[in-house]
């Protein structure tokens, strides 16, 4: 039974989906999608520079009983070093307690930037099982972060093409330093998407594509050639779920017990260093 893009926290919309056909499922899941976006434009502004990647938390809306809306980040703009660092802050941040777990991230309109720093990213929202939307135009570097999430929905289009680095930076190297850096970039990038199931195939034809041009995949092409479910999570949920109902009810305690073992981990890092810079 796949994974459909029916929100695990819009329950109503989810029962006695088995005796429904597959075009109604696709209008009931187009319907709560836009439902919660329209919801969401209605009562948030966003911060937008063209320096960094902004990140705009909204909190958790309930509206009536089995129907609500989680909290959810909207990243926006071109990724650059320490944004890893700002998305960690915000999930592990005591002040968002209230809107835990911090259920999805929205991507909007994104050029690109760092690549190391999208990967890093993207495999933080791999490990909290984040699903991903792709609102608008999510070029370059922003599409590994959709790439990483377990679940994803494409409304904007996807942007590929090789990895490359920053003219600046790299018109440093001698030409032998220059290749060496590059192998390590492109291993980096390909085992990257390896892990989130792209197929080699797509791998070489995105790195047939130079720097200075774009494969843009639109998003009914995106749902064709990456799927909006991971397989092997999409395996694991159906072994153990015969209902929409019970899909959502284990994505949202596996997110929670990710959620947790992340603040763990943050507040042991934190009172190792805490000891640390208490010696003499």
């Amino acid at each position: 039974m796949p994974i459909h893009l029916c929100p695990f926290y819009i329950s109503n919309c989810c029962l006695n989906s088995e005796k429904l056909s597959r075009t109604d499922k696709m209008k009931a899941n187009k319907k709560s999608l836009f439902f919660w976006l329209i919801l969401m434009f209605s009562s948030i502004t966003y911060a937008s520079t063209s320096y960094s990647a902004s990140f705009q938390l909204t909190e958790k809306k309930h509206v009536k009983k089995n129907l609500g809306i989680p909290a959810m980040i909207f990243m926006e703009g071109d990724i650059v070093s320490g944004d890893y660092k700002k998305l960690l802050n915000i999930l592990t941040s005591h002040e968002n307690i209230d809107n835990f777990p911090i259920a999805k991230i929205v991507l909007k309109k994104s050029n690109g930037g760092n690549l190391r720093e999208a990967m890093k990213i993207g495999s933080l929202i791999n490990e909290l099982y984040m699903t991903v939307l792709v609102l608008e135009d999510c070029y370059s570097a922003c599409s590994f972060i959709a790439l990483s999430a377990k679940q994803r929905g494409f409304i904007g289009n996807l942007g590929l093409h090789r990895p490359y680095f920053d003219q600046s930076l790299y018109s440093k190297l001698t030409p032998k330093e220059a290749e060496n850096e590059y192998k390590k970039l492109h291993k980096e990038a390909t085992l990257y998407l390896l892990k989130n199931y792209v197929s080699q195939e797509v791998i070489d034809k995105m790195f047939s594509y130079p720097s200075d041009d774009m494969w843009v995949v639109s998003s009914e092409e995106s749902r064709d050639i990456f799927g909006t479910d991971q397989p092997a999570f999409q395996e694991w949920i159906k072994a153990q779920c015969d209902s929409r109902e019970c899909e959502g009810r284990l994505l949202y305690e596996t997110q929670v017990k990710s959620h947790i073992d992340l603040f763990e981990r943050r507040i042991a890092e934190s009172i190792i260093i805490k000891s640390l810079n208490s010696k003499p």
